[in-house]
């Protein structure tokens, strides 16, 4: 049996997405989702609580996002987790810290302008950022996160 890493949120963009380029015009747009959800706590009282998740897409994907989505953006995500490990400069552990890698990502708002990348049909022209081009990405960085 294969093994199974698929994940899917729906949640709300914390901020304006942020298309980036790598130095060979890789396009990729880091994000943060906020997941909202309701339980019930010790005494059954219904209780609140938000978790945030960090996140990248890359190439038309990411496009789409800068072209389309804006903070509070309600979306779907699929993608997978991937996991970032590295040591601690100064004090030599080991750290790691999970990310979701985007897949798809449709726009589950009601606003005019909402709708999926999978009928993403014209590329439009990506609105502009001040880190395009991103200097501070390897052209070799298959992940720049």
């Amino acid at each position: 049996m294969r093994d199974t890493n698929t994940v899917f949120l729906t949640g709300n963009l914390t901020a304006a997405p942020d298309l980036q380029w790598t130095h060979s015009g890789k396009s990729f747009c880091p994000f943060n989702i906020a997941v909202n959800r309701s339980y019930k706590d010790a005494s059954g009282e219904w209780q609140e609580d938000v978790d945030f998740f960090g996140c990248v897409v890359f190439g038309k994907t990411a496009e789409f996002m800068g072209q389309y989505l804006d903070k509070g953006s309600k979306v779907l995500i699929e993608g997978r987790l991937s996991q970032e490990k590295w040591e601690d400069k100064h004090t030599g552990k080991s750290k790691s810290k999970t990310k979701i890698i985007a897949d798809k990502i449709t726009s589950v708002g009601s606003r005019d302008r909402s709708q999926s990348n999978d009928a993403y049909k014209q590329r439009p022209e990506p609105k502009q950022t001040q880190n395009q081009p991103q200097g501070n990405i390897n052209e070799n960085d298959d992940v720049p996160f």
